[in-house]
């Protein structure tokens, strides 16, 4: 729908000749043009236009001038025509304004805001922007309220003229309260007797006497209109007219005398050219037959005779709406109504050849010429839904017959295409009416594009996909009826549509790869961002679903060029924003989840595009509830409510698993239970493959934890039937890792181990990180089982890492945990930090070391700080003691570099087993698993566990007091270890594993006289009696040399009986 600007009518202000300059209204309006909105409101033909045009060129005063008519209703033709207007006034401008396309309904009041300031600062003030006619603006019409938010916008020394038949709307109430608006009402546009006196000499053809002007004035009663009409008479009315006629009976009234006085042939040219609102020179010639047209139009132009003239590229003309009125009622005496239909189809063509196509359509339209109309429909359909007209576009075909719709399918499809975003039932009602007759018609491609739209309609009512199968189907079939090369357009929407419809109901459907690939594709070549979006969604949602996040990472950098560029609009940089924060969150990424989230949020308020704002918000909540901010959270959960609309099944879904994932965060089982069974419930209705099964593990893990178990395991069977049998790994992720806690939960290691080895080799091949079904305390659990079966180690310490778990009591004591600082204190002091030894140079800090040994030895936990300062500085004097403890403490703290690390509560000091993993916690804990007579293989690895953790007595040799009970018990703790092991071989006749086990007790402990006999007794039993000599040879010098003493009877009794029985 192309315009030459500088063509456009409405967007120009009239050239008036012969104008005399009304100073009193001049002074008037410079006073008035300090205020943001003046308003000049009278009669029709009271010189409104005329006073803002004149005065605009008096004042040499800079001016947007836009004239408005019915079509402005449409808010979208008025920021369309407004945006040329912009262009217009700023030619050197290489951008162009947005059109008001469907993104922006949402936020309609903040596209205003930012359209104007933008429009605005390409005007240089002082300047004036004129809205001519503004009366064509029905009452209820939202157009005032764009006016009204523009208004608030308007810098310094920019006003805004309004002229207008009816005084300021309701709308305009509260400016109308405050200083920023002037009125300049119809009473003040009457003329005085001066004015009159002046202007009826401007527009008679001869000089008037004093008694002729007065008697101008008193009939005219100041109205402009009727003053020039008698001016131009060669007598006056005999009487005056009713007072209470209407205006244009009055101007009817005035007008006749005039009329009669111009000879018929261009009584005739006027009452032909009357049917075209817009009047070229060119046009005039060709429509009147008559070469002297222009000159005619020219002459009434310059003698002001209701005649305006625009200086254009062409001259253009039009007549006062109520001379022009006055001409159509004359041609409807003139000529026949077949002679006036004619007329107006020969304008209309005429119209259209120079773009005036609003003008031309109606008059296609009242002259029956639907064939004409329709094909103008068509032709201009997609520009029009590209302006976000389509209003427009509807109020055209609206104006169409209805039985005309039953032969040209492309207007029912245009229809529906108009309506998909306001009324998508609608819309797919007429679409399902445009396949049929397509086909009947055998235009394959005009019914895919059918087929296409509707599929698309699903995604605006966010309803039942189930209903969309068929239209898959029948797609499935056009598509092998299409020529290999398809116009660009028709490929887009055709890739769209199979895309979406494999992805939300055939998610493992063979050729979807094919279909990704070649959308992939289109994103770079399409220039319609909703389309290029479009594309994008499924692709992305595909990589998420099926290909893992890997993929999508590689998919997001290809597309962010295209999507998040300079030069993109705002609904593709609020996708790429929104997929990021989906991305980051799944990476636990929560600072970047957030920030991008954020971004979404800012660029949407900016500009009013609030399309995503559910899933801004979705996403925002579900990072908040992770990083335990809920206040947030509900906050985000309050905005999602507010933004769904019942009946939008997956809307819902959306919010119903916010609420249910909050619930569950806060510890309510049952309310977390009711959401996410709804949620579940709207996914299957909704008939999803992809959302359902996504939802039944999140079910099942909150049903099995309220001890629902058969129905848990239940749910998770129907999510992995799904999800297999559609590829949907992101789903298979969850069910593996939830079946392995279910079968923990049940003491069903192995089953678990087989599971979560599944479940991580997933999630490690595609950097999964998150998932919105765990809890902390169920991912450390399962975490811990990996870590002590050796499972994908590396990668679960990324998720404790990233995911900030804390140990829970089955992992306090694994020392594979990824802890943020360990102390070894078996076999003396080691500290390490993140993984490093902490090295402490030449000189150790004595004093902090000596507290944390200290506080270790007291237990480590809720050790009162005057304890710790007795022990440390026994005799200190005062609080002497207390305040060399806290001075020690702050240099511990600097020392190991882990905030919370040693929290002082109520005067007692902590070890903070979240941070800090201590072989004495370990080994302690590990020591409460035996003597377990009903858990053997717990005891078992328990035991070996402490073998292994035990390398030396507490603290070594080192003498600290508080040292010697704990390391009596952690002596004692070992050495039992070490001989159920031990037994444990022996009963199983393992000698060579029994011999290995007590040889690493000797090596710790070399004194216990007890593995030394055990020694002898396995090489006897493996008939190896040098060895059982050489063991007690050790044992007899080891004791010599550290008691002084020699093995006891019972050791030496060993290898007697050895001897006696061979």
């Amino acid at each position: 729908m192309e315009q030459q600007i500088n063509n456009i009518t409405k967007l120009q202000a009239p050239q008036l000749a012969s104008v005399y300059p009304r100073e009193r209204l001049f002074q008037e309006l410079d006073t008035a043009r300090t205020s943001r909105l003046v308003w000049l409101s009278g009669t029709a033909g009271c010189g409104k236009t005329t006073l803002a045009s004149s005065y605009l060129s008096t004042r040499k005063t800079r001016c947007l001038w836009y004239r408005i008519d019915e079509d402005d209703n449409d808010p979208a033709s008025f920021f369309h025509y407004m945006s040329l207007a912009a262009k217009k006034a700023s030619p050197h401008r290489h951008s162009s304004l947005p059109a008001l396309t469907s993104e922006y309904q949402m936020g309609i009041e903040t596209f205003t805001r930012r359209f104007f300031e933008q429009l605005f600062s390409w005007l240089k003030p002082p300047c004036i922007i004129v809205f001519d006619n503004y009366e064509r603006i029905s009452t209820d019409s939202s157009l005032h309220a764009v006016v009204n938010e523009a208004l608030q916008t308007l810098p310094e020394k920019v006003s805004l003229f309004v002229t207008s038949r009816q005084p300021p709307p309701a709308a305009f109430a509260r400016l109308q309260a405050s200083q920023n608006f002037s009125w300049i009402d119809d009473s003040a546009l009457r003329l005085t007797e001066e004015e009159a006196h002046s202007i009826a000499q401007i527009h008679s053809r001869k000089t008037l006497g004093k008694e002729q002007l007065n008697n101008i004035h008193l009939i005219s009663r100041g109205w402009m209109a009727g003053l020039i009409l008698m001016a131009n008479s060669e007598k006056l009315p005999e009487k005056r007219p009713d007072a209470g006629a209407s205006i244009q009976v009055l101007f009817d009234y005035f007008a006749e005398e005039v009329f009669k006085r111009i000879e018929p042939k261009t009584q005739q040219l006027l009452q032909q050219l009357a049917v075209m609102p817009t009047i070229s020179e060119a046009s005039a010639i060709q429509l009147t037959k008559n070469k002297n047209a222009g000159s005619i139009l020219a002459k009434l132009a310059g003698g002001y005779f209701f005649t305006y003239r625009h200086q254009q590229e062409k001259d253009t003309y039009q007549f006062h709406p109520l001379f022009r009125e006055f001409l159509l009622e004359h041609s409807k005496q003139t000529y026949t109504p077949k002679e006036l239909s004619k007329l107006k189809q020969k304008a209309a063509v005429l119209l259209e050849e120079e773009q005036h196509l609003e003008a031309a359509f109606d008059l296609y339209a009242s002259s029956e010429q639907y064939a004409e109309a329709a094909r103008l429909v068509s032709q201009q359909a997609p520009a029009l839904l590209q302006q976000g007209r389509s209003k427009t576009l509807l109020s055209w075909l609206s104006q169409l017959p209805q039985a005309f719709f039953e032969k040209n399918p492309w207007l029912l499809y245009w229809d529906g295409e108009g309506k998909t975003i306001q009324e998508p039932l609608g819309a797919r009602a007429a679409l399902e009416q445009s396949y049929e007759l397509f086909l009947e018609q055998r235009d394959t491609i005009g019914a895919t594009l059918s087929c296409c739209s509707i599929i698309d309609t699903f995604k605006v009512l966010w309803d039942d996909f189930h209903q969309m199968d068929p239209w898959i189907d029948r797609l499935e079939t056009l598509l092998k009826q299409l020529p290999d090369t398809l116009p660009e357009e028709v490929d887009v929407r055709v890739s769209s549509a199979i895309l979406s419809g494999y992805l939300f109901r055939r998610t493992g459907h063979p050729d979807l790869q094919k279909w990704q690939i070649r959308a992939e594709d289109l994103i770079h070549t399409t220039q319609d961002p909703h389309l290029r979006t479009m594309l994008a969604e499924s692709c992305f949602l595909i990589r998420l679903w099926k290909d893992g996040l890997t993929q999508v990472s590689l998919f997001l950098d290809h597309v962010r060029p295209f999507m998040a560029g300079p030069s993109s609009v705002s609904i593709c940089k609020i996708w790429m924003y929104v997929v990021e924060s989906c991305y980051h969150w799944n990476c636990a990424d929560i600072d970047k989840t957030i920030k991008a989230a954020n971004a979404a949020l800012q660029v949407a308020d900016n500009t009013g595009v609030h399309a995503m704002a559910l899933h801004i918000h979705f996403h925002s909540c579900i990072a908040n509830v992770t990083t335990d901010k809920l206040d947030a959270a509900r906050k985000n959960l309050t905005d999602l409510r507010a933004l769904v609309i019942p009946g939008q099944l997956m809307n819902e879904v959306l919010y119903h698993q916010a609420a249910g994932v909050l619930a569950w965060h806060e510890n309510d089982l049952n309310k977390a239970y009711e959401w996410i069974k709804r949620a579940t419930e709207l996914s299957e209705n909704a008939g999803i493959n992809f959302s359902y099964a996504f939802h039944l593990p999140g079910l099942a893990i909150i049903m099995f934890e309220r001890g629902n178990t058969h129905e848990a395991e239940e749910a998770i069977q129907r999510a992995e039937k799904i999800s297999r049998s559609e590829g949907l790994t992101y789903c298979l992720f969850d069910i593996e890792l939830f079946k392995a806690y279910f079968a923990l939960q049940q003491g069903q290691r192995e089953s678990a181990l087989k599971s979560l080895n599944n479940a991580l080799e997933i999630g490690s091949r595609d950097n999964r990180i998150a998932s919105v079904w765990w809890r902390p305390y169920i991912m450390s659990t399962l975490c811990t089982v990996a870590l002590e079966a050796g499972i994908q180690t590396d990668y679960v310490r990324l998720i404790i890492y990233k995911r900030k778990l804390k140990p829970n009591r089955h992992s306090a004591a694994l020392e594979q945990w990824p802890w943020p600082a360990r102390i070894h204190t078996l076999g003396g002091l080691r500290i390490e930090i993140d993984g490093e030894p902490l090295a402490f140079g030449s000189k150790p800090p004595a004093k902090p070391l000596e507290l944390l040994k200290t506080l270790i030895a007291m237990g480590g936990q809720k050790v009162k700080a005057n304890r710790l300062a007795d022990r440390l500085w026994p005799d200190a004097e005062g609080d002497d003691a207390l305040e060399s403890f806290k001075i020690t403490l702050r240099r511990l703290r600097k020392l190991l570099r882990i905030d919370d690390i040693l929290p002082l509560h109520e005067c007692s000091l902590s070890l903070n087993l979240d941070y800090c993993w201590t072989d004495v916690t370990a080994l302690l804990q590990l020591s409460n698993n035996f003597p377990n007579p009903e858990k053997k293989p717990s005891e078992t690895r328990s035991a070996k566990e402490i073998i292994r953790l035990y390398a030396g007595s507490f603290l070594g040799e080192d003498d600290i007091l508080s040292a010697f009970q704990l390391r009596e018990q952690l002596r004692s703790t070992f050495l039992h270890a070490v001989s159920h092991i031990g037994e444990h071989y022996e009963a199983n006749v393992q000698w060579q594993q029994a011999i290995d086990c007590y040889e690493k007790g000797l090596k710790a402990e070399e004194l216990t006289e007890v593995f030394y006999q055990q020694l002898i007794v396995c090489y006897l039993q493996l008939e190896l009696p040098a060895e059982a000599l050489q063991v007690y040879s050790r044992c007899e010098r080891v004791f010599e040399r550290e008691l002084g003493i020699e093995p006891s009877s019972k050791t030496q009794m060993l290898l007697k009986d050895y001897k006696v029985t061979h």
